[in-house]
């Protein structure tokens, strides 16, 4: 017999648990990067001039 729609006893919850997780952190590592980036980029805009490094 299937599962019904809804139905997710079948699933290792746990497996998912860590996946999300996992992605967390690495979308929390893309951040900080791009946020580390950000000072630097705006230099350019600065009154004191300069180009972007």
């Amino acid at each position: 017999m299937g599962a019904k729609a809804g139905d997710f006893g079948h699933l290792d919850i746990a497996h998912f648990v860590e996946e999300i997780k996992t992605l967390a952190r690495q979308k929390h590592r893309e951040l900080e990067n791009c946020l580390g980036e950000l000072p630097r980029s705006l230099d350019w805009a600065s009154p004191k001039g300069g180009l972007p490094a």
